[in-house]
């Protein structure tokens, strides 16, 4: 006996009704399901996609728990790009293309400190990584770059202070002055970010100082 014979059309409704997600039969008529074979196209309302299921186990009483596949794999896609987002931000980079697939996400990133632009196979991995594997192939996140100890000179002589410098960088006076000083375990973007400020107050006041000539 057919799996939708045994059941009835009525049971079948209950089953579709119970079943997590929210789902609509797109081929067969549901009201007709009962006198065809137990298979069927449904469509997922939440995401949109159609699937040609075996309903013995898409609505068996072991199954109604589980919800729609792509769903969940939106829904963890999501929570990548998301994490990827963070993580290029906290490094200095910045996306300028992302592709996804069902099981990993493809991205080129350009590393703000010196444009470089470069292709990160595996994006999912690389939000996850603590290492410095990823180090920009160019600047090496601006270790060969000229660093705030080399500007440390001309700030003494203009007298530009590490509180001065916070002020205008939204970093604490603390972290100014272990950049300044060379010290602490801090982000190259962390850096990059004082010593754009840096620059620009050393502009600033030799323009300051010509205008006095």
């Amino acid at each position: 006996m057919m799996f939708q014979k045994r059941l009835g059309n009525d049971e079948i409704r209950q089953r579709f009704a119970k079943k997590a997600g929210h789902w609509q039969v797109v081929y067969p008529s549901i009201d007709e399901i009962e006198i065809l074979k137990s298979r069927a196209t449904v469509k997922c309302l939440d995401c949109g996609q159609e699937t040609d299921v075996d309903l013995a186990n898409f609505i068996g009483r072991d199954f109604l728990k589980r919800g729609c596949s792509n769903c969940k794999m939106l829904k963890a896609q999501k929570e990548h790009v998301a994490a990827i987002e963070k993580k290029t931000q906290d490094l200095g980079y910045e996306i300028e293309d992302m592709k996804m697939s069902s099981s990993e996400i493809r991205l080129v990133v350009k590393h703000l400190a010196c444009d470089h632009k470069h292709l990160i196979k595996r994006g999912v991995l690389w939000s996850r990584s603590k290492s410095d594997a990823y180090l920009c192939p160019v600047c090496l996140n601006g270790n060969v770059l000229e660093g705030l100890w080399d500007l440390r000179e001309q700030l003494l002589a203009s007298g530009i202070t590490a509180r001065e410098i916070s002020k205008r960088c939204y970093y604490s006076e603390g972290v100014v002055a272990q950049m300044l000083r060379g010290v602490g375990n801090h982000l190259p973007y962390t850096e990059y970010e004082i010593k754009k400020v840096v620059k620009e107050m050393l502009e600033e006041v030799n323009e300051g100082d010509a205008k006095d000539e």
